[in-house]
């Protein structure tokens, strides 16, 4: 046998310990590190490990040079790995602004021979729709993480291409929104940001087991009677927004400060166990308990808050109505209600005759030298 059918056995059950333990056997005898360091993790897995493994373990898979082909190690500078048992598991794809990644990027990451049990990978900043289309051009059966862009050609082949996909964060460029599809049969969070997804505003998706929908500022279009917000699928029972860039918009005609309020209207809301908001300001949890009586079936509330501009005393009142209406919510909050504590006091610094210019005024410069000694 050569390495890649002991490969090809490991990623048709890579459960199956005895495949792992015949791998790294055969690559023992022909002297490559790769099989001691898949020994070593077998037995930490086991329970077997010392301090003296693990620390062997991180040498070991510090060598890139060693873990990655050629092709691959030539590229090996636009990404982040992380390793387990000698296969690549994490990619996070980078680059400069004077050295960014090409499509030979991906095409190497996944032409070599251990690139075959990737499960996340993450196209970063650099990422475009080559990559994405690239990273999707074959299916990745291992693959349950990716964070890419839309672009044609990917979006719509995720359920063959990344059959056992279970987190999803994609984008797309502000004015390069692509009308593609988006159906999954074992997605179960899906992460978007600003319009990047026309398939949950359209209706143009098929996701029956989506549980999770993390949206970000700029998102619009939610008001249709097709949208994930009016025809959620059945087990979504999570809603996380982040509002790090700005107010989520529900719609053109929907004021930014109502978002919150027509969450409380919209059909998603009744089956919403679980909801979580950053960037929460005195506006929104206004918003918010306009909603109440649609969301105080909630089980959790996590709210991030932003009350800068309030007072103690206008932060107790918004913590005790937002209490009242949820009486019966998991409420995650720091209302920040303790007084900051007051500045240490720091000794005045003394300054002496050698700080004094020859006419006795005082010499800042030279004040300032000593004062730092």
């Amino acid at each position: 046998m050569d390495a890649q059918q002991f490969i090809d056995a490991i990623v048709d059950d890579p459960t199956a310990l005895d495949r792992w333990e015949i791998y790294a056997d055969w690559l023992l005898d022909r002297g490559d590190s790769r099989g001691e360091l898949i020994a070593l993790e077998l037995a930490v897995d086991a329970g077997r490990g010392t301090e003296e493994m693990k620390q062997r373990i991180a040498e070991l898979n510090h060598d890139e040079a060693r873990l990655l082909s050629l092709r691959l190690f030539d590229q090996s500078h636009l990404y982040r790995f992380k390793f387990r048992r000698g296969f690549i598991r994490s990619a996070v794809l980078q680059g400069p602004q004077d050295d960014q990644p090409t499509v030979e990027a991906i095409d190497a990451l996944f032409a070599d021979p251990h690139g075959c049990l990737v499960q996340a990978l993450a196209l970063g900043p650099s990422g475009n729709r080559e990559h994405a289309v690239a990273a999707l051009a074959a299916p990745r059966r291992a693959l349950r993480s990716l964070s890419t862009r839309g672009g044609k050609g990917s979006t719509d082949r995720l359920a063959v291409a990344a059959p056992r996909l279970e987190w999803l964060q994609i984008g797309e460029p502000p004015g390069e929104q692509t009308r593609l599809p988006l159906v999954h049969p074992t997605l179960s969070t899906l992460s978007t940001s600003a319009d990047a997804c026309w398939a949950i505003c359209a209706g143009a998706f098929e996701l029956p087991m989506l549980e999770t929908l993390e949206l970000t500022a700029g998102f619009a279009g939610l008001r249709g009677v097709d949208s994930i917000w009016s025809r959620p699928p059945s087990r979504l029972t999570r809603l996380k927004l982040d509002k790090l860039m700005g107010h989520i918009a529900i719609g053109a005609d929907v004021a930014e400060a109502e978002s919150l309020e027509h969450l409380g209207r919209a059909p998603i809301a009744a089956q919403l166990r679980y909801f979580e908001a950053s960037y929460v300001d005195a506006v929104d949890l206004e918003q918010l308990l306009a909603s109440a009586s649609q969301l105080r079936h909630l089980e959790h509330l996590k709210l991030g808050l932003s009350l800068w501009d309030q007072s103690l005393d206008e932060c107790r009142a918004l913590r005790d109505a937002v209490v009242a209406a949820f009486p019966t919510t998991n409420i995650e909050a720091d209302w920040r209600l303790d007084p900051p504590p007051p500045l240490p006091e720091v000794p005045p610094k003394v300054i002496d005759a050698d700080s004094k210019g020859p006419d006795g005024r005082v010499d800042a410069i030279a004040a300032f030298v000593r004062m730092g000694r």
